[in-house]
């Protein structure tokens, strides 16, 4: 049973850094500073800064590419990269992560297999695993790109513009026309003639 509940806790620390951390690696890799670290974004502090160490971090601690790759290509990795593998350093997240991807990866080789009994001898003295420091990928900062605001519609060229202008003072002509033309038949018509008075009867004779 506590076989069980490390392997979940392990399974979830590697559930949720694998996401982030490959894709902060494929940022850096089509930003270019994959191979350096970002002075400015550490310099001024906070989110950015946070995000440019750990960046670094993957980019440089070879342990890490246990998560950062797929389960079969760390089983494709050359026997002697495992060789200069160690632990120490390794956060306790990190180790979680790593001894569930080499599980997944079914590592085998004499390297790989010692560097997978250190990190089991780790996991022995870890406590137990808090889920609020499981990074997550929307709490990521936007790139560049997804913090350009979009256009919000197509501008009207200047030609559909005068159209529209000009369909807009037709229609009011018209209209103007109809108004008059209707008011000049109302003007026109005259009214009826005046009825004679009528006929008084003679005067009687005395």
């Amino acid at each position: 049973a506590q076989r069980a509940r490390v392997d979940a806790m392990n399974r979830k620390a590697y559930e949720a850094c694998a996401p982030v951390w490959r894709e902060l690696r494929r940022r850096a890799m089509a930003s270019g500073t994959a191979g350096h670290s970002s002075s400015t974004a550490a310099a001024a502090g906070g989110e950015d800064a946070e995000v440019a160490r750990l960046t670094k971090r993957l980019m440089h601690r070879g342990e890490l590419r246990v998560v950062l790759e797929m389960p079969e290509d760390v089983r494709r990795m050359p026997p002697g990269s495992f060789v200069a593998m160690g632990t120490n350093g390794l956060t306790p997240l990190e180790i979680r992560a790593i001894a569930y991807g080499l599980k997944q990866a079914g590592v085998t080789g004499a390297g790989a297999l010692r560097f997978e009994a250190m990190v089991q001898e780790r996991l022995c003295g870890l406590d137990a695993l808090d889920e609020s420091d499981l990074p997550q990928l929307d709490s990521l900062p936007p790139t560049a790109e997804q913090s350009a605001a979009p256009l919000s519609a197509t501008p009207r060229s200047a030609a559909e513009a005068s159209q529209s202008i000009l369909a807009a003072g037709e229609s009011a002509a018209h209209g103007g026309s109809a108004a008059g033309e209707s008011a000049a038949g109302g003007s026109s018509v005259q009214p009826p003639p005046l009825q004679p008075p009528p006929l008084q009867p003679p005067p009687l004779q005395p």
